[in-house]
């Protein structure tokens, strides 16, 4: 009994022992750790610093009109070498990364970067750089959800009633987010409340959508691409800078649901006069020629008694500009519509 409670009090002081070398050896673990990321976040800062210095230099090489462009092209190695002269190779690598993961589509998209890739970089890449990434998280965080989980649906818009939204707010479309990341499985997307300029092509990939929500933002222009987005039910691009709609959208036979109002248009493609299945078209708040006002009247009224069928048959009737015959009667219009005026076929009316 003495020999037995003698072992199991050695035994216990032997595990107390480990025990601490065990604690402490995490601590002191933890704490390089934390020190070796504050060293990389350093280091990143440089790169981004010497970075915005070569820009600097680079644009003041091309304004200044003496220099000629042999002159141009050693300015431009000269800023690259003191870029590599500031920086070292682990901020280069983390940086470099960065920017690849972002064209990518963002943190959870695995590349490969290796150190000796940093070793030696071109003066097209460091221009490339814009500063440390402020919503990359915000927005990566969702999408890595999104596509772990598998869903159909994705929201990145911001809400304008809270405060702090403005740094969220993204100002182009993610790179990348296409069918190669399982963004294909997409069924709905609302990107509302941002700052997005346009939609890439990459982006007219998404060949599943439903519903798609791009209202208040800065978009001027849609691409004719969007034809590929058949499945296509409610389009909501209101309250954005629109001047023209692209004739391909008469392509969208399934669309149920269209609100195009508050932007800058001035006309309509005739091709929507084909689709016929719609249920909801709003219009108003935009600078009209054609089709004319008397046609557009008969719709500016409360949504629950809307009638826009004429304006759909109107621009039926106009399809036809490639013919030497058109005929419009019969929808009350005061004026001769500006837009026959480009008919240059037309031998009767």
């Amino acid at each position: 009994k003495f020999r037995a409670g003698r072992m199991k009090l050695v035994m216990k002081r032997l595990i107390n022992q480990k025990l601490t070398a065990a604690v402490v050896f995490v601590q002191r673990g933890w704490s390089e750790y934390k020190r070796w990321i504050a060293y990389q976040r350093m280091q990143e800062d440089l790169v981004y610093e010497a970075a915005e210095q070569v820009k600097r230099d680079f644009m003041a090489g091309i304004k200044n009109p003496r220099l000629s462009a042999k002159e141009v092209r050693e300015r431009r190695q000269h800023s690259l070498d003191q870029f590599m002269e500031k920086t070292n190779v682990i901020g280069r690598r983390n940086v470099f990364k960065t920017l690849k993961q972002q064209k990518m589509g963002g943190e959870f998209v695995k590349v490969e970067f290796k150190l000796k890739d940093a070793m030696e970089v071109s003066t097209e890449q460091v221009l490339e750089l814009n500063g440390r990434p402020k919503d990359a998280k915000h927005t990566d965080l969702k999408i890595q959800e999104c596509f772990y989980k598998q869903k159909t649906a994705l929201d990145l818009s911001t809400d304008p009633r809270r405060e702090g939204q403005e740094e969220l707010k993204i100002g182009r479309w993610p790179y990348g987010l296409q069918g190669d990341h399982g963004m294909f499985r997409l069924t709905r997307l609302v990107i509302s409340y941002n700052n997005l300029l346009g939609l890439p092509l990459d982006f007219y990939r998404l060949t599943n959508l439903t519903d798609l929500r791009a209202n208040h933002n800065r978009i001027k222009i849609l691409s004719p691409e969007i034809s590929q987005l058949q499945a296509l039910q409610i389009v909501w691009i209101h309250d954005n800078l629109l001047t023209v709609l692209p004739a391909a959208i008469g392509g969208l036979t399934k669309l149920d649901q269209l609100a195009i109002d508050n932007n800058q248009l001035v006309s309509l493609p005739t091709t929507m006069g084909f689709l016929t299945q719609m249920s909801q078209l709003r219009l108003d708040a935009n600078p009209f020629q054609s089709p004319p006002v008397d046609i557009l009247r008969t719709i500016v009224k409360p949504p629950e008694v809307w009638d826009f069928s004429i304006v759909l048959r109107y621009l039926r009737h106009l399809h036809t500009a490639h013919t030497p015959s058109v005929e419009v009667h019969g929808f009350g219009i005061n004026n001769v519509p500006t837009v026959l005026m480009g008919m240059v076929h037309l031998r009767s009316l």
